[in-house]
């Protein structure tokens, strides 16, 4: 589903979010979770050139499967870092059980990549996994303020209770003995449970969506 707002911080009297502006046309603009478009294009581009020239394809590869993905990070690492094999080292040193381990994964991986894509084309994945991993925690979007929404609870159960109006009766309130407040994914129609015909559709009556009062 596509949803801008992601929960920064939540407790039982506010909620804080973070609103995607979607500059991109994406719900993650901004690169909540960072993947290959949010990452430098040039040295993304580089990257898949030297995996195609280094590896070719897996029935050119003559090492086994966990010792070519420690290279194409390491490749990766040295692009990444600006050709600076110190940084590269640590960052390798430093990550390694994470590598191996991101690379087992059997449910969101390189493992369930490496029989359908070429080496070069897993340069997408594998350079912004470094990118997640090296980002500082002050560039996380958490902290763009300026998109910041708070949610007072209080005040919406308050908005709820008295002033909410239900599409299909029109009376404003959801008050308790009212079947609670259905709604719809399509809009911001809401109405109350007993008005809701879809409960007594087995009985004939047929459900025209929200707004209907058949």
């Amino acid at each position: 589903m596509h949803d801008p707002m992601t929960l920064i911080f939540q407790n039982k009297i506010l909620w804080l979010w973070h609103v995607d502006p979607e500059r991109d046309g994406t719900d993650d603009s901004c690169g909540w979770f960072i993947r290959a478009r949010h990452c430098d294009k040039t040295k993304l581009e580089k990257l898949k050139k030297r995996f195609k020239s280094e590896w070719g394809t897996w029935r050119e590869n003559k090492i086994g499967y966990q010792a070519t993905i420690l290279e194409m990070f390491n490749v990766a690492s040295r692009i990444y870092f600006n050709e600076s094999w110190s940084k590269s080292t640590r960052f390798m040193r430093k990550y390694l059980f994470d590598i191996l381990l991101f690379s087992e994964n059997g449910v969101d991986s390189l493992h369930v990549n490496f029989d359908l894509r070429e080496p070069w084309e897993m340069a997408d994945i594998i350079y912004a996994w470094i990118a997640r991993i090296d980002r500082p925690w002050y560039k996380h979007p958490r902290w763009h303020f300026w998109h910041w929404r708070l949610r007072l609870e209080f005040v919406l159960a308050l908005k709820r209770r008295y002033w909410d109006k239900c599409c299909k009766c029109g009376k404003r309130g959801f008050p308790p003995g009212c079947g609670g407040a259905f709604g719809s994914w399509n809009n911001n129609d809401l109405w109350h449970g007993n008005c809701d015909s879809t409960r007594v559709v087995g009985q004939g009556t047929v459900d025209n969506g929200p707004g209907s009062n058949s």
